[in-house]
């Protein structure tokens, strides 16, 4: 009696379906490496989808040459969707560029960089329930750090 039950406890998967957490979002908010960072993540239809609040944009100089330069502060979304894993305690995301794993209960994300000096970042997080509640996160958080900066640029002379 006991193998069969055993068979079947086998056989039940040991995540819980990926959209489960549709509807659902996260904003974490860091600074890296003298950069303040706002990352938002999405689940929708079993997928993953991030934007991020940036005030940093590629220019080309005259000879060809890229480099950042700062804007005004935006809410960019990635072109990127991923697959997410739900499990008891944690929800993970993988690639090869940036992989996370995300607490359950201490709403901690844990980000990999492979490649890059910092490595694994670990950072707070608050949940949304709604996708709405969401982007109005982003855009107070988007207004607050716009207000911070044109402050800082009235004292400019020139």
């Amino acid at each position: 009696m006991t193998k069969p039950l055993l068979a079947i406890l086998l056989l039940l998967p040991l995540s819980v379906s990926a959209g489960e957490l549709d509807g659902k979002a996260i904003i974490s908010e860091k600074e890296l490496v003298a950069v303040w960072l706002v990352n938002g993540y999405r689940f929708q239809e079993g997928e993953v989808h991030s934007s991020f609040i940036s005030d940093r944009a590629f220019m080309r100089g005259k000879n060809g040459e890229v480099f950042y330069g700062e804007t005004d502060y935006s809410i960019q979304g990635s072109r990127f969707k991923y697959d997410y894993i739900v499990e008891r305690k944690v929800i993970r995301r993988g690639d090869s560029v940036d992989a996370f794993s995300l607490d359950r209960q201490t709403l901690v994300l844990t980000q990999t960089h492979p490649g890059l000096d910092f490595g694994a970042t670990q950072v707070q997080c608050e949940v949304f329930s709604t996708h709405e509640d969401y982007w109005e996160q982003l855009e107070n958080i988007r207004k607050q750090k716009q207000k911070e900066a044109d402050d800082a640029a009235k004292r400019n002379k020139i």
